[in-house]
């Protein structure tokens, strides 16, 4: 069986012989409102579907509680057996390589799951879970959106923090923080690790808007966004 795309309309299908699918070629993976019984085989089961799409381009996630561990662990374990490496600089001198060299080897040369643009529910941003995603696509993360998902039914927290813990995103251009149920809290270093945005949108649109302070403000340690085009403020 062959596909390209893993979502709502063909999971029934593919769950049905999970092991004799294809997976090389999808590039696109729509986990939302699936059953919980099969979000374990999605991404956190041993060789699971996540893990096994390897070209993978696109992933829209909600509805989670935490993120696939493997994910970082496979990237730290590729890059702590790549820090021996040398490489010959211009002067024809030895050196090792510096981390974002690692970091990006590891993704070239070990074939890590290369994911350009992740949209994430508001159920999966926790600090911890938003470090995590961050780390692991560090280095091939083009589009990144935040946002909120208008469902009663789901366990809300008053805010959300946004950039605790995130390393240097050199690849991203576009980030979207759209969050219209809770407030948005931004990390002072956020910006300074995101130096290539071209679409900036930051989107708080919740009732508790008004009952900001400026007391209550940390302002962003100053960041040069020289590429940065649009930049769309709400709230």
């Amino acid at each position: 069986m062959f596909a390209n795309a893993f979502g709502y309309d063909n999971w029934l299908q593919l769950m049905a012989y999970p092991e004799s699918v294809n997976l090389a070629h999808i590039q696109e993976l729509i986990s939302a409102y699936f059953p919980e019984s099969v979000d374990g085989a999605i991404f956190i089961d041993e060789h699971s579907i996540f893990q096994r799409c390897r070209t993978l381009r696109e992933l829209f996630v909600s509805k989670r509680p935490d993120t696939p561990k493997w994910v970082v662990q496979e990237k730290r374990d590729l890059e702590v057996s790549s820090r021996n490496i040398v490489a010959d600089n211009s002067e024809g001198e030895r050196r090792p390589v510096a981390q974002d060299e690692i970091s990006l080897r590891a993704h070239q040369i070990h074939g890590l799951v290369p994911p350009e643009y992740i949209d994430i529910g508001l159920t999966l941003s926790s600090i911890d879970d938003m470090k995590d995603i961050v780390f692991a696509f560090s280095q091939t993360l083009k589009h990144l959106t935040i946002r909120s998902l208008d469902l009663s039914s789901l366990d809300l927290p008053d805010s959300i923090h946004v950039g605790q813990g995130w390393i240097d995103l050199p690849a991203l251009t576009e980030l979207h923080l759209n969050q219209h149920l809770c407030s948005i809290v931004l990390d002072p270093q956020l910006l300074a690790h995101c130096l290539n945005l071209i679409f900036l949108r930051l989107n708080d649109n919740t009732t508790e808007t008004t009952e900001y302070s400026c007391r209550d403000f940390i302002p962003c340690l100053p960041a040069r966004l020289e590429h940065l085009d649009h930049l769309h403020l709400t709230g």
